[in-house]
């Protein structure tokens, strides 16, 4: 990637810095703008052809081909008329090539003898020179310059926004918007932070390619990265942000900021800085970081903080990594002391502004900035991770969570909450992974949000990412009951209870409250309420509560202290007849499971004593297996039938009793 920012004022030394990647070195060129007269650097000469269209005006009438003519007017030749330019065929363009001393500097216009033309044929101000001319530096090749319109008609106001006037050819009117809304985006927050006081609309010219734009800045021997420049306090000067070289789009925007910072800087100083002050200012307000890994080799390769006074000279400073060190000391006013000192700074140069007796003493508390925040291992990259309530607390997982970072130095995690007007900051020193934080710290139904900072005792590492949560209650899940089966007929287990259970099992909640199962029996005179963790999903129930042969209703509500969720209800009857209210059927029989390969339970009771035969029966009727015994009241058995041949059988249940004998049969099959 290559950067380029130049800061350019009239009169006074122009200065371009290019960064390349891979030497990861700064190039630094030193432009003199001179006045009129040009400086002769050596006496060897070079043939330079220059061409100007004058379509626009012919189209307008206001040059005629058949008896005007369009001279070349410049240090060169005492600014005369004897220059005439030649026709290029038929064509509106009209060059000359002249032979110039090499590597000096010239100053020059175009005229047209037109009678009556504007600004008496010269052209108005389409150069940096004074006055508006156009420029050129030699160097030691021969040059065809690009063909330019007549007083670079083709650059038209096309857009002027609150604070900047937008130059350009038609090729780029489509990209004003885009960087219209950059530069007004930035501009008051550079501005006010600046406390630059700037009185007129700023000129922004793009030109159609870098080739043009080298040209404009009369250097048509740059480098193809030398893309943008400000100049003085009135203008910034662009190649195409589609046609700039190896730059991205992406970047251009980056630059047109920086060429601004250029222009507040000089509404707000009144003395000339130091390029170390200057062009660190424009990097840190386009936001052009420079990276710790460069800092950190030129500092081993040095074996030393370097001075400030090593980054004063323009012929050395970008061979000296100025650029990169410059950024840190615009970095270091702002960490240190804020973007208001960081003005003043800017305006007056005064380091006892700042709080330093002297520039020495400034130098040595940048020194320890560096020490900070670029040779001192910064500490990790704190990561937040699942955030979930349990119960009455918040907890807040992050990673890493080591002790101690490279250089042994302890580490404080910390968390920033903030939220609706809530901002408070909750460390972990012991490194546990988590922060746990009461639920009462927060308000319901608020949703907060969490940046994560780790902190080495020196410097502090923010996470680039937040993330946010909110304290809504959800409701917990509802559940279903599983058995016993609507409406059903239930059996009993071997110890004489009935099972009801639900699903979905839930301990607790999604948003990690405890929940609490209530299940209710009801029917009968019976109005049976428990209540039972949630993670256990089921329920056990006396066969002595419920009477014989009666239908019960049975209904749930599951609870996580806030919201409650109800069960569907369903209903279910227990096994056999109240005796009372039917004397001749005084008992039940039940059998479970059905079918069974090996073991098998019966189930029955009485409301009165008697004296009971239970036998199990071939299809014939014959009985293979016999049990006598006197009960009373709910009783079962559990019988081993894996002997048996598989097939169906009957078990039948006798009873003799004062009222006579009654008998029950319910058939079983044995299967394989």
């Amino acid at each position: 990637m290559h950067i380029i920012f130049m800061y350019l004022k009239k009169q006074e030394p122009q200065i371009m810095l290019k960064y390349n990647s891979t030497s990861k070195r700064l190039i630094m060129m030193i432009i003199l703008v001179a006045t009129t007269v040009s400086f002769v650097a050596a006496q060897s000469t070079i043939n330079v052809k220059f061409s100007v269209d004058l379509g626009l005006l012919i189209n307008q009438g206001k040059f005629s081909q058949s008896g005007d003519r369009v001279m070349i007017r410049g240090s060169f030749n005492n600014w005369g008329d004897q220059n005439k330019m030649n026709q290029e065929g038929t064509s509106s363009v009209y060059s000359l090539t002249l032979t110039l001393n090499k590597n000096t500097f010239f100053s020059y216009k175009f005229y047209i003898s037109t009678s009556g033309a504007a600004n008496g044929g010269w052209e108005t101000t389409p150069g940096i020179g004074n006055d508006g001319t156009r420029t050129l530096n030699t160097g030691t090749n021969a040059l065809v310059l690009p063909v330019v319109f007549f007083d670079d008609a083709d650059l038209v106001l096309n857009l002027s926004t609150e604070h900047f006037k937008f130059y350009c050819t038609s090729q780029d009117v489509s990209i004003l918007a885009a960087f219209s809304t950059k530069l007004e985006t930035e501009y008051s927050g550079i501005v006010t932070s600046l406390a630059a006081n700037i009185t007129q609309k700023i000129t922004v010219k793009i030109y159609k390619n870098e080739v043009y734009y080298h040209n404009a800045q009369g250097y048509p021997e740059f480098p193809a990265w030398a893309v943008g420049s400000a100049i003085g306090k009135t203008m910034i000067m662009m190649a195409s942000p589609n046609h700039a070289g190896s730059h991205t789009y992406a970047e251009m925007l980056n630059i047109v900021i920086h060429e601004f910072a250029h222009i507040a800087e000089a509404w707000k100083t009144t003395i000339s800085l130091p390029v170390w002050l200057n062009e660190g200012v424009a990097q840190w307000f386009s936001g052009q970081k420079t990276d710790r890994g460069t800092i950190v080799s030129c500092l081993n390769n040095w074996g030393k903080k370097p001075d400030l006074s090593y980054f004063e000279d323009f012929n050395t400073f970008s061979d000296r990594y100025g650029y990169n060190f410059s950024y840190t000391i615009a970095e270091f006013i702002v960490y240190s002391h804020g973007l208001t000192k960081l003005a003043d700074f800017v305006g007056n140069l005064s380091y006892s502004g700042l709080g330093y007796a002297s520039k020495a003493a400034f130098q040595s508390a940048w020194h320890k900035h560096l020490d900070d925040y670029y040779i001192n291992t910064p500490p990790p990259v704190m990561s937040i991770g699942s955030i979930r309530r349990y119960g009455e607390n918040w907890y807040i997982n992050y990673t890493p969570h080591q002790a101690t970072d490279a250089e042994n130095n302890t580490l404080i995690y910390s968390i920033i909450i903030t939220g609706e007007g809530f901002d408070k900051t909750y460390a972990d020193n012991n490194h546990s992974g988590s922060f746990v934080i009461p639920k009462s710290e927060f308000t319901n139904n608020t949703t907060y949000t969490v940046t994560a900072r780790s902190y080495d005792g020196i410097v502090y590492t923010t996470a680039t990412k937040t993330k946010t949560f909110t304290t809504t209650n959800i409701a917990p899940t509802l559940f279903t009951f599983t058995a016993p089966a609507n409406g059903a007929t239930v059996s009993y287990n071997a110890e004489h209870q009935l099972r009801i259970s639900w699903s979905p099992v839930e301990g607790v909640d999604t948003d990690g409250d405890p929940v609490t199962d209530s299940i209710t029996i009801e029917g009968n005179g019976l109005n049976k309420n428990v209540a039972v963790k949630g993670s256990e999903g089921f329920l056990l129930v006396d066969s002595a509560d419920l009477k014989p042969g009666k239908t019960y209703n049975l209904s749930g509500k599951r609870s996580d202290g806030t919201d409650a969720v109800q069960a569907v209800s369903r209903t279910f009857v227990t096994p056999g007849i109240d005796g009372i209210e039917n004397p001749d059927n005084e008992f039940f029989l039940n059998i479970f499971p059905v079918p069974s390969d090996r073991l098998i339970t019966v189930q029955s009771g009485f409301t009165k004593p008697a004296k009971m035969t239970l036998r199990i029966l071939s299809l014939q009727g014959k009985s293979i297996l016999e049990i006598t015994e006197s009960v009373y009241g709910a009783f079962s058995w559990t019988l081993d039938i894996s002997a048996y041949p598989p097939g169906c059988y009957f078990i039948s249940l006798e009873t003799v009793r004062s009222s006579g004998a009654t008998s029950r049969q319910v058939r079983l099959i044995i299967k394989r």
